[in-house]
């Protein structure tokens, strides 16, 4: 499965995070299985931290037409658009993006976005006022699903995002959040949350109460086979 979010007002936001979302890091991993159902003005699929401590989105802003692009607050290398893929609606996706502490790296369907992109530093933390949320970054709103979101606290290998991305992983060192986006209905998790974070962490995700049952779709193939 995964969650339909509308380009009006369908947001899912942490209410609480841990201590490793909340700090600065040193390396870090994104992924999540994306299907634009239009391409808007500047289509945005998100996941962002608070202040835009990091940024992932789908941006149609010319010159960089349905790009792939990251943001990290703290690091050299700002805002990046990844080349090799030009995205359409109506697809499943794959997109990843790592960094290392010296290069970032993104991946669309396990493939290589473009060459690794120097960047370094420290992602700069939020502290206590940390969150995660997705389907909105600055106003831009996301029309489309989204599902198998995992963050990690450190960068994977191609290759590891290759053997991990069309399958369910469990709970397992390094796997910081965890939102499958299947749980088939609102309001169900942990404190009524609405997408239930599997990494053990406890970020635990919320609607924005515009949202309903039927908001939970068909997803991308991905075997429900757990795997490492």
């Amino acid at each position: 499965m995964a969650l339909e979010l509308d380009n009006v007002n369908d947001i899912c936001k942490t209410s609480s995070t841990s201590a490793w979302l909340q700090g600065n890091k040193s390396a870090i991993t994104i992924e999540y299985w994306l299907y634009l159902n239009a391409v808007d003005v500047r289509l945005s699929a998100n996941a962002y931290d608070n202040g835009s401590a990091w940024v992932t989105t789908i941006d149609n802003e010319p010159p960089n037409i349905n790009r792939f692009r990251t943001y990290f607050v703290g690091t050299t290398g700002a805002w990046h658009y990844f080349e090799n893929v030009t995205f359409v609606a109506g697809q499943w996706y794959h997109v990843a993006v790592t960094w290392d502490g010296s290069f970032r790296r993104g991946y669309v369907n396990g493939a290589s976005g473009g060459a690794a992109y120097a960047d370094t530093g420290t992602m700069t933390g939020q502290g206590v006022n940390a969150y995660v949320a997705i389907g909105n970054y600055a106003g831009f709103k996301y029309n489309g699903k989204i599902a198998e979101f995992r963050m990690w606290n450190y960068a994977r290998t191609q290759a590891q995002i290759q053997a991990g991305m069309a399958r369910r992983v469990l709970p397992q060192s390094g796997l910081e959040v965890y939102y499958r986006c299947d749980e088939g209905a609102l309001n169900k998790g942990p404190g009524g949350s609405t997408l239930v974070d599997l990494s053990g962490n406890g970020n635990h995700s919320d609607d924005s109460g515009s949202m309903t049952d039927s908001d939970f779709v068909d997803g991308p193939p991905i075997q429900w086979n757990q795997g490492d």
